[in-house]
Formats: structure tokens, sequence, C-alpha cells
């Protein structure tokens, strides 16, 4: 029984750990902010003028995408990307059973729909405030809402027991640990959603919360527009034609 459970971990692991190597494009995303962005924080400190520039204002419209790469100091630096690669880790987590195909369509929806609401966010910024805007917090909010979406419909299949009963081992644990991570999220948005936003002083809370709902709308306009050309689970009579969750 002891080595049937390790058995069935260790496949649950190389499962997740293969269907994380498919989401190559999104790491690469995340890398590019990262390079971008370290870059531009080291010519803001020999060119501080150039924050202006970049940042996100009436005066710079091209802002809207530029201050997405700027940052005020190494700490707002820091904090948005190592953010922005634990909710872009998560993401690929909590998708890696999925087959291949599954992955690249979700892939490319979750870069999209990320960089247009950050984007979104940015405009809506601009048209509300006088004052400019840095940071890539708008995006980080992006990745948690599309995050937060995925794992709230992801963990909705415990619904389907009939069907989810007869998914692979890795499967039917990957939708509890969407339910958990949902949860998780829930919890600490409506017990402090103050601590959520991050809300304190000279802080753009207004980016933070667009970029998150509209992140999290999105993804229920791509369950919706998706789940009338895919089967969600795996057809319990013919398992191998309709697959969501096959590896």
């Amino acid at each position: 029984m002891q080595s049937q459970k390790l058995f069935l971990l260790k496949n649950w692991a190389k499962t997740v750990i293969n269907g994380i190597c498919n989401f190559k494009k999104l790491f690469l995303l995340f890398f590019l902010v990262f390079l971008i962005s370290a870059i531009t924080l080291l010519l803001t400190q020999f060119l501080p003028t150039l924050t202006l520039v970049l940042a996100d204002s009436r005066t710079t419209p091209w802002g809207i995408v530029t201050a997405i790469f700027v940052h005020s100091s190494f700490e707002h630096f820091t904090s948005n990307i190592v953010f922005l690669f634990i909710f872009t880790f998560c993401f690929a987590f909590v998708n890696s059973t999925f087959n291949q195909e599954i992955n690249r369509m979700t892939e490319k929806f979750f870069i999209a729909s990320t960089l247009i609401c950050a984007i979104a966010s940015n405009v809506i910024w601009l048209i509300l405030s006088p004052d400019p805007s840095v940071g890539a917090s708008g995006l980080v909010y992006a990745t948690e809402g599309s995050l937060f979406g995925f794992t709230l419909f992801n963990g909705l299949e415990v619904r389907n027991f009939s069907k989810l009963k007869l998914q692979p081992f890795a499967v039917v644990y990957m939708v509890f640990v969407n339910c958990l991570i949902f949860c998780v999220l829930m919890f600490h948005l409506f017990t402090s959603p103050a601590s959520f936003l991050s809300v304190g002083e000279c802080v753009n809370v207004y980016a933070h919360g667009l970029s998150f709902y509209f992140a999290f709308f999105a993804v229920f306009v791509w369950n919706w527009v998706y789940a009338r050309k895919y089967s969600i689970l795996v057809d319990g009579q013919n398992p191998q034609k309709t697959s969501f969750f096959i590896n």
C-alpha cells in the first residue's frame, strides 16, 4: 500500500513537471519582463529623468506600456518580480495536467490577457489621475487575477464526480489542489482586502484592483467561449476521444 502511494506521488510529480515545462513562452515572457526591468532600473540610476519619460502619465501616453518596466527602487523591482514569478509558476502548476494542445491555448490566452489587462489599467489611471505611475504591479495583479479565475474553474470539476473518478490520479489530485489555492486567495481577498491590494502611501491601488478584476473577468469569457468547443472532462464511454485532462 505504501509503495503504491509512493508510485502515484512520483507519477504525479513527473506529470506536473512535464506539464510545467510545456509553458515555455510563459516563462520566456517572465524572463523578458525581468531582463528589461533590470536594465531599465540600472539606467534610471544614472539617468533619473528617464523614469518620468517612461512613466504612465498624460504627458507620456506611451507610458501605458513602458511604465510596466520601470521601478522606483530596487525594493519595488524585487517585490514585483518575485510575485510575478510566484503567480506565473502557480498558473503553470495548476494547469500542468492538461495535454499539450490545451497548454498551448491556455498559455496564449494567459499571455495576451494579462498584458492587455495591465495596459488597460494603466490607460484608466492615465484618464483618472494627473500623477505619473510606474511599476509592473498591474501585470502582477493581472497574473494573480488570471490564476484566481483558472483555479476557480479547474476546481469546479469536483462537481463532475462521475467523470472525475475516471481521470488519472495526477488529474484528480490537481483538481483538489486548484480548490485549495482558490480558497487561499479568496480568503486573503475577503478577510484582508487592504493587504491583498497592497494599500499604502503612493501605491497605485487602482492599477492593482483593476488589473486583477479585468483578468478575472477575462477568464470567465475565456471559459464560456472555450467550453463551447471542448469537453471539460473525458467521456467515460469513450475515454480516448474528447480529451481535456489527458496527459
